[in-house]
């Protein structure tokens, strides 16, 4: 299996803060050049909700490495980054708590690709689609391999659009 090691992006705009999530990661613009942008969700170093597993950089490094290993064994992973914030940016923020954070987080973070029209996963309101068995068994078999405790009932960490998982 041949490793592509991720793009690096800057982060050049701030969106909004998505509700999913301990930590409600950013949602912002980002690209390899001012005119080369997409829509990205980071992961930060240092989040603000004080979240009880993170681990600062070692956590960011965990995403990429999972994300990694997940798309090569083919599970639909979103395309992941590394994403620089610049500090230059954190100044020009007005949201003091979104300045902060930044500017706690300048340099690089993690980030995955937002794909617009995916909702969180539910099973208790969904259930599970046949469809979905054998996927959602190579993603549970996944978790153990990587020894994922995150994946909960609770909080899924799976993203469903019709008969789409990520």
């Amino acid at each position: 299996m041949a490793f592509e090691p991720p793009e690096q992006l800057t982060c050049y705009e701030f969106l909004e803060r998505l509700s999913g999530g301990v930590s409600q990661p950013p949602l912002v613009i980002a690209g390899a050049s001012e005119d080369d942008r997409k829509k990205v969700v980071i992961k930060v170093r240092q989040p603000d909700c004080g979240a009880e597993n993170n681990q600062g950089a070692t956590s960011l490094a965990c995403e990429f490495v999972v994300s990694a290993i997940g798309k090569g064994l083919g599970l639909p992973v979103p395309d992941f980054f590394v994403v620089d914030i610049p500090f230059s940016l954190a100044l020009a923020i007005p949201d003091d708590q979104i300045a902060a954070l930044f500017s706690q987080n300048s340099g690089p973070n993690f980030g995955c690709e937002y794909v617009p029209g995916f909702a969180e996963w539910n099973s208790n309101i969904l259930g599970v689609k046949p469809s979905f068995r054998e996927l959602l068994g190579f993603v549970l078999a996944f978790d153990s391999l990587v020894v994922n405790c995150d994946r909960r009932v609770e909080k899924p960490n799976l993203l469903y659009r019709g008969d789409e998982i990520l």
